[in-house]
């Protein structure tokens, strides 16, 4: 009970300070786990703040971690499909329930079905960091990184299904009633416990298997992609490296 007085607390000291501090209209929602109370002891206080004045936020403490977009960002990433700001509109918990937060959610975009699509670019990227720290031997960065991965993968599937994503406890019975089981008890595993390196191996093959099968051509778009960026960080990496050498193999003429 203490805990959540102290969280409690911590979340009106900050919407007191964002008050003093902003000039327009805001809007401050509760978002995540705990905006669908199935936070666990680990959870943060997610937060999202609407306004203008983005440059005049208080610093969040604490457990409280603050996502703040103007109301016209906040628009366009509905328009867009955004699943974030769909959720926020479906499943948060107004704090400060302003006109401009009233006006969003009774607009047009806020009945726009998120697009599946746009969470499989953001899996692979995970899944791909996830890859290198493996490689890096950083285990716990890597698990970190994989539940990402998984989390973008069940929320893709769940879309594509028709199914709205809820929070990550949620999901994994989400994913099983879709018949996503694998899926299901890969979040379970890397939510709940502690994956060995065996099971983060089966669980980037996996993923990578399901990314193939649900957007083969996004995959491969997203895997040509970063092949280029590699491949101009290296070409750029040999030019400074020939910049070096010439540089040095100059000073050395001067000095003879």
């Amino acid at each position: 009970m203490d805990a959540v007085k102290t969280n409690t607390q911590l979340v009106d000291e900050f919407v007191g300070s964002l008050s003093s501090a902003q000039a327009s209209e805001f809007a401050v929602i509760l978002i995540g786990s705990v905006a669908r109370g199935m936070q666990s002891p680990r959870s943060d206080l997610d937060l999202l703040v609407i306004t203008d004045d983005i440059g005049k936020l208080p610093q969040a403490v604490g457990p409280i971690h603050v996502q703040a977009l103007t109301p016209s960002t906040f628009v366009e990433r509905l328009r867009d499909g955004d699943d974030f700001a769909a959720w926020c509109i479906r499943y948060g918990v107004p704090l400060v329930n302003s006109s401009v937060w009233k006006r969003i959610a009774s607009s047009e975009q806020a009945q726009v079905w998120p697009d599946w699509r746009k969470k499989t670019p953001h899996a692979l990227r995970r899944l791909l960091l996830a890859d290198s720290l493996v490689a890096s031997d950083d285990l716990d960065a890597a698990i970190e990184e994989m539940l990402f991965a998984i989390s973008h993968v069940g929320r893709a599937v769940l879309l594509k299904s028709g199914t709205f994503p809820l929070s990550r406890p949620e999901m994994i019975r989400q994913l099983r009633e879709a018949d996503y089981r694998a899926l299901s008890n890969l979040l379970s595993a890397f939510l709940n416990d502690a994956p060995d390196v065996k099971t983060v191996d089966k669980a980037r093959r996996y993923l990578k298997r399901l990314l193939v099968s649900l957007d083969k051509s996004g995959y491969q778009r997203e895997i040509q992609v970063r092949r280029r960026a590699h491949e101009k960080k290296q070409q750029h990496a040999i030019r400074r490296g020939v910049g070096t050498r010439r540089k040095s193999s100059s000073n050395r003429s001067h000095a003879e």
